[in-house]
């Protein structure tokens, strides 16, 4: 079954007759009588909880998945299911800042070593070691939009028996699918792209059966579960996934064009441009480079704060992934929680900016950003 198809077909979540959409069971309560299966929302067990879990992980081509009420509930605990104090795991420099704000204030504090790595195959593979557990990355990376390579990722992990786990949240299942690249374990925040309306807070991990495992085992204690009504919103958004990025992709890849071409603009970060880094990999493991790019304006051009306050159409906000184009600071926003040295390695500064593109008119986009850059110049 086709990519758009997985993503409308209903799951037979259980024997009774079958509809379009799946049931809403909003209970805490399931029959139990002997010392069966007990369903619980807690235990990540319900029809709407699994349903869900089964789709996503049909559109990753994984074993099985497992929902979360928010990203971070996601990562937490699949970190904290899948490491012990002494294991080494190794990060991306360049990841969400939330993600490197709980390496270093929870799991350093019980002992996990951790080693801040490039992009590149070659440095993740010069930091491994016989501690090394678990290899972390992003592909596209948040803000820059760097890239990994995650079939060579995949072979060197491998080869040392290492749990790969990829951050897909910009990507989205539309246009990357890591377990089919060889990545064990796939997380998103289901806020941004999967859900896709800017109204609903969930996350997801899918991978293997023996991780996940694992981690719905560990999830029962953190208690990060998504409720049933949230299950079904989620389940609605998915039916149009595959239009909707299709849509945000082509919008971008236009508006990228204009924006690096702009007398104004000093620099676009994007996967889709061929000055990218690494657009040749980009070009072999994904289907799209999606609808989130990064860029600075030229030394002291544009006052950030009046351009933000000049737009109109494009919606100054924290998040992404949704239906409509948002601009954010990630120094404010995403990485305020990484350290300030960090930032500063990274150049995450205050004059970097975010875009998230969604599927309004791409020239009504365009002007609008054009039109605020004209009133901000210094």
């Amino acid at each position: 079954m086709k990519f758009s198809s997985k993503c409308v077909r209903p799951i037979k979540a259980t024997g009774e007759c079958q509809t379009t959409n799946t049931p809403i069971y909003a209970s805490t309560v399931s029959r139990f009588i002997d010392s069966g299966q007990q369903y619980y929302p807690r235990y990540f067990n319900t029809i709407n909880q699994e349903t869900i879990s089964t789709k996503i992980a049909s559109l990753e081509s994984a074993e099985k998945g497992i929902v979360f009420s928010s990203g971070m509930a996601a990562i937490s605990t699949t970190l904290m299911a899948l490491l012990r104090p002494g294991d080494h795991l190794i990060v991306l420099k360049e990841m969400y800042g939330g993600t490197i704000a709980f390496v270093e204030e929870k799991l350093k504090l019980i002992g996990i070593n951790v080693s801040y790595v490039d992009t590149a195959t070659e440095f993740i593979k010069d930091e491994i070691n016989e501690k090394t557990t678990m290899i972390m990355v992003e592909s596209p990376t948040n803000p820059f939009l760097s890239i990994v390579d995650l079939r060579a990722l995949a072979a060197v992990a491998k080869a040392k028996n290492i749990i790969t786990v990829i951050d897909n949240t910009f990507a989205s299942p539309v246009n990357q699918r890591p377990i089919e690249l060889g990545i064990d374990i796939s997380i998103h925040s289901g806020t941004k792209f999967l859900s896709g309306h800017s109204d609903l807070c969930c996350g997801a991990v899918v991978g293997q059966e023996k991780y996940i495992s694992i981690i719905q085992h560990h999830a029962h204690h953190f208690g990060g579960c998504l409720n049933p009504l949230d299950c079904y919103l989620l389940d609605r958004s998915l039916k149009t996934l595959d239009i909707r990025v299709k849509q945000q992709n082509l919008n971008a890849k236009k508006l990228v064009g204009f924006l690096n071409s702009h007398e104004i603009v000093g620099r676009v970060y994007y996967p889709g441009l061929p000055e990218h880094q690494r657009s040749h990999i980009v070009e072999t493991q994904m289907d799209a480079p999606g609808s989130v790019l990064s860029l600075k304006f030229k030394n002291n051009s544009i006052s950030i704060t009046q351009f933000l306050n000049s737009l109109n159409l494009v919606t100054p906000g924290i998040s992404l992934g949704g239906i409509e184009t948002t601009v954010c600071s990630p120094y404010l926003t995403s990485h305020h929680k990484m350290p300030e040295q960090k930032r500063k390695e990274l150049g995450i500064t205050r004059d970097l900016l975010r875009f998230s593109i969604g599927i309004e008119a791409w020239d009504d986009i365009a002007n609008d950003i054009f039109k605020a850059i004209e009133i901000a110049r210094v």
